[in-house]
């Protein structure tokens, strides 16, 4: 068989360039340290590597999610202890003007003291994280609560459906009595009096026959009665109708919290509907229905404590208890919560691990190995380079 000098300087070439491709191919994966980078590289292995890549970012996510997730929790947990102190002060004033060994002056002092508490727990309630509020439900992008008037009402006959509206700008406790009984809205006129200062001194007024906004001019208030709400007169033993014009607080939020998905199957609640801790009003100014209603008795107690009704205080101090208990059963609620983040940061710890090292079992090249394999392709690609000149140097004539 004959072969020609092209066939042979061919050849030669096929071999130098598969010996050279073979070593620049050892050689990126030595200086990448990676024996997958492309797809041609191992088909099979890139597609579970892309695989692998994409939940490993999956899991990433969930982790930043969690992370927030632990700050909003966090928060209201700190939050909440802070309520919980701010509680336990407002009950000591609350404890005080239950007891008749108190004067009017030093219950009308608490009442300075509980109003301000009362900001001061308005402003824990409406806590912003990464400016959402952490009490607001589903609403985060406004605050929760705001203070503005309300009633308080002593009269076992009435309820707050009987007052549809309170407007004004009333800065003072304002406490109203009635002179003469009947029904608001009727055919006969109902004279009142109302003071500004505790029931010390006293402005007298007629709410008109046919009339159902009882204006306390001198003190910019108006109570906006249901029409047929029947009020008693104020007898001998000071005993009838009372009204008690009070600061109230009034909830902007929404009733469904706000949830951040932390795994495949599991969401963690972040935010809270701040009525379950706090209680207040709706938008329509009826109190939140549950028992333990923390702004409805601090509100009460800011009237009672400036008119020194004893009685009245003592009962606000029942309330204020149930709700203390109330806002510890769900500082418990937010650090189980906490619990189950912490267990499931690991968990997700865990399986981040693993997807690394099986992305580097498919993916990182054997250091070993590959020094092995490129120190031999070396020698290869000498001895090739070494053969083929000497073949392609000899010639017929060296043989002559």
């Amino acid at each position: 068989m004959r072969i020609s000098t092209s066939q042979i300087y061919a050849t030669s070439l096929s071999y130098i360039n598969n010996s050279i491709t073979e070593l620049t191919r050892l050689q990126e994966q030595s200086a990448s340290q990676k024996k997958v980078t492309k797809a041609s590289d191992d088909p099979g292995a890139m597609g579970e590597i892309l695989k692998l890549r994409n939940q490993d970012a999956q899991t990433d996510q969930y982790l930043e999610n969690m992370e927030t997730a632990q700050g909003y929790l966090s928060l209201m947990d700190d939050m909440l202890a802070s309520a919980s102190e701010t509680v336990t002060r407002c009950k000591e004033l609350a404890s005080q003007c239950a007891t008749d060994t108190y004067s009017l002056d030093q219950k009308q002092g608490n009442s300075v003291a509980v109003e301000q508490l009362l900001e001061e727990m308005v402003a824990l309630a409406n806590t912003q994280f990464m400016d959402n509020a952490i009490f607001g439900g589903q609403a985060t992008d406004r605050d929760p609560f705001e203070i503005g008037l309300g009633v308080t009402i002593d009269d076992a006959t009435l309820s707050q459906e009987d007052v549809d509206s309170v407007e004004g700008t009333g800065e003072e406790v304002v406490y109203v009595r009635f002179d003469d009984g009947g029904e608001i809205g009727g055919s006969e006129d109902i004279a009142f009096r109302y003071s500004v200062d505790g029931g010390e001194t006293w402005e007298t007024d007629v709410l008109a026959a046919g009339e159902t906004s009882l204006e306390c001019s001198e003190a910019d208030v108006t109570v906006q009665f249901a029409s047929g709400t029947t009020v008693t007169a104020t007898d001998s033993e000071n005993e009838g109708t009372a009204l008690y014009v009070r600061p109230a607080v009034y909830y902007n939020g929404d009733q469904e919290n706000m949830h951040i998905t932390i795994d495949d199957d599991s969401t963690m609640e972040v935010t809270m509907n701040g009525t379950q801790v706090f209680g207040g009003r709706d938008a329509s100014g009826e109190p939140m229905n549950i028992d333990e209603n923390l702004f409805e008795a601090m509100c009460d107690l800011i009237a009672y404590a400036q008119t020194g009704n004893s009685e009245g205080a003592a009962v606000c101090l029942e309330t204020l208890n149930n709700a203390h208990s109330r806002m510890e059963t769900q500082a418990a609620c937010v650090g189980a919560r906490e619990n189950r983040l912490t267990l499931a940061m690991d968990a997700n710890a865990v399986y981040d691990q693993d997807l690394i090292t099986r992305i580097s079992g498919l993916e990182d090249a054997d250091y070993a190995a590959l020094s092995t394999e490129l120190s031999k392709q070396e020698l290869i690609y000498e001895s090739v380079l070494s053969t083929c000149s000497k073949i392609m140097s000899m010639s017929l004539t060296d043989y002559l």
